[in-house]
């Protein structure tokens, strides 16, 4: 791997990172949990996604190359994202919020434009795949690293109630589920052969060790933890929980960032 292409993974992964943090916090409400925890997320956000905007452009101007729509999309979000810190650092929930879902919007919508500037099919079926897996990577990424830091949370404000926790771990599970179901699409496609490139640039058979560690300890370890995590906060044991969700974050993270490598270097969505 070199030094470019380490650059471009790190560009995806905090991408993925960044959109995750902001979009688990649709999820949780801001006035039970306290302006803290989602100015900290949204700074999490803001500097993962600046750091990515910087890497994304030194890239793009070192070799002197227009830059693709989907960049100006990111920006906007970004100056969408220090917007809702200010008003989340303000108290002011009800426009953090809305601000909060213009986000979400324009994630989606540069999510997709991405997925279009890096599937080298002509093929309509091919781009939605390259923006499914994208959209169920930020899902997953987001919700185990919200809830890991969630039950964090909860150790410092006791009083929280507890279903808040229990809904972001239902929130994780699914999105491993989710993001195992659109796997699971993207190999039957290509299987049957409906994105040609698939087929022409990846041998599946010559990467097999790499796939079973990308999903291994990216998906399938990750789903026996989120059912585990969500037995322990039911108990309730938060401590045993948090321990259970440091090691999904763990591998979770891992599993993208390898995920990020393949997709990039084949062609092909994982």
């Amino acid at each position: 791997m070199d030094l470019l292409s380490f650059k471009d993974i790190l560009f995806q992964f905090l991408v993925l990172f960044s959109f995750g943090c902001f979009f688990s916090l649709i999820f949780l409400p801001a006035q039970t949990i306290g302006f803290r925890f989602f100015s900290s997320q949204s700074l999490f956000s803001m500097i993962a996604l600046g750091g990515a905007l910087i890497l994304h452009f030194y890239h793009f101007f070192s070799e002197d190359s227009s830059l693709p729509l989907f960049s100006y999309v990111y920006v906007v979000i970004l100056v969408g994202l220090v917007i809702y810190y200010f008003f989340i650092s303000s108290h002011k929930f009800f426009l953090a919020w809305y601000s909060l879902i213009l986000s979400g919007l324009l994630m989606v919508v540069g999510l997709y434009l991405h997925g279009e500037f890096l599937s080298t099919s002509q093929e309509a079926v091919g781009r939605i795949l390259y923006f499914s897996q994208a959209f169920a990577s930020v899902a997953l990424v987001g919700s185990v690293f919200t809830s890991m830091m969630l039950c964090h949370w909860f150790f410092v404000f006791h009083k929280l109630p507890i279903k808040y926790l229990k809904y972001m771990g239902h929130v994780f599970t699914f999105s491993v589920i989710f993001k195992i179901f659109v796997t699971g699409i993207v190999f039957w496609t290509w299987r049957l052969g409906y994105v040609s490139e698939f087929g022409e640039v990846f041998p599946l058979e010559h990467n097999l060790i790499l796939l079973y560690v990308r999903f291994g300890i990216g998906l399938f370890i990750p789903l026996v933890l989120s059912f585990g995590s969500e037995m322990t906060i039911k108990i309730p044991s938060n401590h045993s929980a948090i321990g259970i969700l440091y090691l999904a974050v763990i591998l979770v993270f891992t599993g993208e960032v390898l995920g990020q490598y393949l997709t990039l270097i084949h062609q092909i969505p994982l």
